[in-house]
C-alpha cells in the first residue's frame, strides 16, 4: 500500500470519527446489505438503524477494495455534504409508508412486487444519485492521488449506472463477483467520460443481451 491511499484512509476514518459514522473495514470477500444485496460495501444505517455507517469488505486484492471504498466514501460524502441529490432521494417518498427511492428500488429488486411506474420512478431516482456518487469518486481519485486510472474509472462507473436502466429488463441484480463493471466485453463499450443524466436511460445496443450472458 503506497503512502498516498494511506493517507486517504486516514482521513476516511477521521471523517467518520468527525461525523459519527460508523466504519467497518471487514475481513470478507462481500457482505450483505441491509437491502438484502451481497455487495463489496455499503453506506446507510447499520442493522440497528442507529447511524450511518460506511463498510467495505477488504478481502480482496487492495486494486478492488480501494475503488469500493472511493464509491462508498462518495455516497458518504453525498450525506453529509447534503447534494442536490441526497436531498432528492431523501424526500422522493415514493410509497405511502415514506420510504425514499433508493430503499423502494432495492426492495424491488431483491423480489418485492412493486408497479411500473413506481419502480421505473425509483430506478431513474437511484441512478441519478449514483451517478453523482461516481463523479465525486474520480474527483477524490484526482485530490488525493490515489493509483487508480480515472479512464478505466469512468469506463466501469459508465457500465455500474447503465445497469440500472438494464434491471428494468432484468428485474433481477447481478451475481455477486459478475457484475457489469468487472466483464471486459461490457466496460470495453462504454464511454471514457460521463454523460447527461438523461443519456442513460437509454441502453447502448448490445448491453443488454451481454448483461444476460455474462452477469448471472
Amino acid at each position: 500500500m503506497n503512502e498516498k491511499t494511506k493517507i486517504f484512509i486516514h482521513h476516511v476514518i477521521l471523517t467518520c470519527i468527525r461525523n459519527k459514522i460508523g466504519l467497518h473495514l471487514m475481513h470478507k470477500k462481500t457482505i450483505i446489505s441491509e437491502d438484502d444485496v451481497e455487495a463489496s460495501g455499503t453506506f446507510g444505517n447499520d442493522y440497528e438503524g442507529e447511524q450511518p455507517t460506511l463498510t467495505v469488505a477488504m478481502k480482496r486484492p487492495q486494486k478492488e477494495w480501494l475503488k469500493v471504498l472511493v464509491h462508498e466514501f462518495s455516497h458518504l460524502l453525498q450525506y453529509t455534504r447534503k447534494t442536490s441529490l441526497q436531498k432528492k432521494i431523501e424526500r422522493s417518498l415514493l410509497s405511502s409508508n415514506g420510504r425514499d427511492s433508493a430503499v423502494v428500488y432495492f426492495e424491488w429488486i431483491s423480489g418485492k412486487r412493486t408497479n411500473k411506474k413506481l419502480r421505473e420512478k425509483a430506478t431513474s431516482i437511484t441512478r441519478d444519485f449514483e451517478l453523482e456518487a461516481e463523479m465525486i469518486a474520480v474527483s477524490l481519485i484526482k485530490k488525493w492521488g490515489l493509483p487508480i486510472s480515472i479512464k478505466k474509472y469512468i469506463k466501469e462507473a459508465n457500465a455500474y449506472i447503465f445497469w440500472y436502466t438494464a434491471t428494468l429488463d432484468t428485474e433481477l441484480w447481478y451475481t455477486e463477483g459478475k457484475s457489469p463493471h468487472s466483464i471486459k466485453a461490457i466496460i470495453d463499450m462504454m464511454p471514457s467520460k460521463f454523460l447527461k443524466p438523461k443519456e442513460y436511460g437509454t441502453l447502448p445496443e448490445g448491453f443488454l443481451d451481454l448483461c444476460y450472458k455474462h452477469c448471472f
